[in-house]
């Protein structure tokens, strides 16, 4: 079954095209973005799917929302994609007609779902609008599919990266696809509806190829091409995933044998589900750092999306607002008071008692910077500004601490005048649960070009590889 899996495995059945006979001439500084992105509007074809079926037929009161945010986040990266969009680091329009085609075959099959989505939320006939969905499901997922597969052809480097290598990453990336199709399948068998017992048998074949795959990622195949992990932790990546998958799969087998098991919390909303999703995720990043022959190979695409993209949040003027009165505030607050407000901070996140991080999180600023990090669809993972003092100010996720005053995110931007710019290795954050790096900014006057406060920001590296 390996065998079988190896072929086009991230692209469904369209095949890659090879690099020898595609244009080079159309590569561009975007390319990784461009094929990242290819992958996420893939993957959220089957998002909306479930959540369409989730709103229909489920009982969370947050799929209307996130289906509307699924909805407009596909738009805006298809757009992206088409049009560029610094914010998803695309930064040209598209000028490869091939793809451009490809593109539009995406959004005319996108439109009937899209009509269909608006139907639900206007109280039309929710299930004649969810049966729509269901019957342009597959048409759309295979123009994605062909979309990411040109894009692939066209903007990959393959001469730098094993052929192994990439089969592994992109069955990673192919489990979190599988993962939608299960939360849908999952889905309909709740609604008891018997036009779709069908589900049950696609339930259990995608629970199974989720199976097979997990354990060729963890073992690798070298009849077929596959690598094993090729340190310890991408295989400790890969074993958190599976420890994840275990919690998960006995609810999946029970709901095969209880059909219609209703009010049970959505496969898509459990805990365990997300950090699955988080661990595939950390998978895919650990093998492009281990194989690439590059490990400092998200340096170049990060500092160039610092440049282009972070250094214009430094214009919102409720930073410089916030950190004026922050700084006025603390003009004499003594070190010892600042530990005690971090070692306060620190035992309110290990507690679960935040009355002190939820007056932090309600501030306006952080607010604002929660809406710019939601905008990224995905990169930026936090944003925090911390003051002149390397206390935070404001923060889109709950940070470990409370004070940086001693790390090098704060030292080497707001202290070290020579720097324009700190970036950090590649690590695991427990505050997002994600491989990223931390690129870091100062923050100045308006007028007096003063340095004033930083700003830190969080990114999932493997959305710009």
């Amino acid at each position: 079954m390996i065998a079988a899996l190896s072929t086009s495995i991230a692209f469904g059945t369209t095949a890659i095209p090879s690099l020898a006979v595609e244009q080079k001439a159309n590569l561009s500084d975007s390319g990784s973005a461009r094929v990242s992105l290819g992958g996420k509007i893939r993957l959220a074809t089957q998002e909306i799917v479930a959540l369409s079926c989730e709103v229909v037929h489920g009982s969370s009161p947050a799929a209307q929302a996130k289906l509307q945010a699924a909805t407009a986040n596909f738009t805006r990266m298809l757009g992206g994609l088409r049009d560029g969009d610094l914010a998803l680091g695309i930064r040209e329009p598209e000028n490869n007609g091939r793809i451009l085609s490809i593109i539009k075959r995406v959004e005319d099959n996108w439109q009937p779902i899209d009509n269909a989505i608006i139907a639900i939320r206007n109280g039309g006939d929710k299930n004649d609008a969810l049966d729509r969905i269901l019957a342009t499901d597959k048409i759309l997922l295979d123009q994605t599919e062909s979309l990411l597969a040109a894009l692939s052809g066209i903007y990959s480097n393959r001469d730098s990266f094993p052929f192994g290598a990439t089969m592994a990453v992109n069955i990673a990336v192919r489990q979190d696809m599988l993962l939608q199709q299960i939360a849908k399948h999952e889905c309909l068998l709740r609604s008891d509806d018997p036009k779709f017992t069908s589900s049950k048998e696609e339930l259990a074949e995608r629970i199974a190829l989720f199976n097979t795959s997990m354990a060729a990622l963890q073992t690798g195949a070298p009849d077929s091409g596959l690598m094993a992990p090729p340190t310890d932790q991408v295989k400790s990546a890969l074993q958190t995933a599976e420890t994840q998958w275990k919690t998960v799969q006995p609810l999946l087998s029970a709901q095969l044998n209880d059909v219609g098991t209703t009010g049970e919390v959505p496969f898509y909303e459990q805990a365990e589900t997300q950090q699955l999703r988080k661990a595939l995720n950390n998978s895919e990043v650990l093998y492009l750092l281990a194989t690439s022959g590059q490990p400092d190979i998200y340096r170049v695409p990060l500092e160039r999306y610092a440049r282009e993209q972070l250094s214009r949040w430094l214009l919102e003027p409720q930073m410089v607002i916030a950190l004026r009165a922050q700084n006025i505030e603390h003009s004499s607050i003594t070190q010892a008071k600042i530990d005690e407000m971090d070692q306060l901070w620190r035992a309110e996140v290990d507690s679960g008692q935040h009355d002190t991080i939820a007056e932090m999180m309600s501030r306006p600023l952080s607010g604002i910077l929660k809406t710019y990090q939601d905008a990224t669809a995905g990169i930026v993972t936090e944003v925090f500004v911390m003051d002149n003092k390397g206390l935070n100010v404001g923060q889109s996720e709950v940070t470990s601490d409370l004070w940086q005053g001693d790390e090098d995110k704060w030292q080497e931007t707001f202290l070290n005048e020579a720097n324009e710019m700190h970036i950090s290795e590649v690590e695991f954050d427990d505050s997002t649960g994600f491989y990223q790096a931390q690129v870091s900014l100062p923050i100045t006057e308006p007028v007096s070009g003063a340095r004033i406060g930083a700003v830190t920001f969080g990114v999932n590296i493997q959305s710009l590889l």
